[in-house]
């Protein structure tokens, strides 16, 4: 299995194209995201919408603003709980096709 890592601050639209891009890819196996957030505002619904295709573990930090080491950090050990075979980091802004 694969987990994918995606930390994100306040860019919802480049977030919702990550998740657009993350859930057609063909690997075979399970594919788990993590996306670590600490926007003003939420995008849990916007990681939700996508939770039929890809296994997808939403966090959400409102109480600071994170630097991006300790937000991939935090999605390391979101990953760690699912004993991942591969780590991969996505930012919000990566495009892979």
């Amino acid at each position: 299995s694969v987990s994918i890592q995606i930390v994100t601050y306040n860019r919802p639209s480049f977030l919702e194209q990550a998740l657009v891009q993350i859930s057609m890819q063909d690997y075979p196996g399970r594919l788990e995201v993590v996306v670590v957030d600490d926007s003003a505002a939420s995008s849990k619904a916007l990681v939700a919408a996508h939770a039929g295709k890809i296994d997808a573990k939403y966090v959400y930090l409102c109480d600071r603003r994170y630097s991006i080491g300790e937000k991939r950090n935090l999605a390391i050990l979101e990953a760690a709980k699912s004993e991942a075979d591969v780590l991969c980091i996505w930012d919000d802004d990566d495009i892979f096709t």
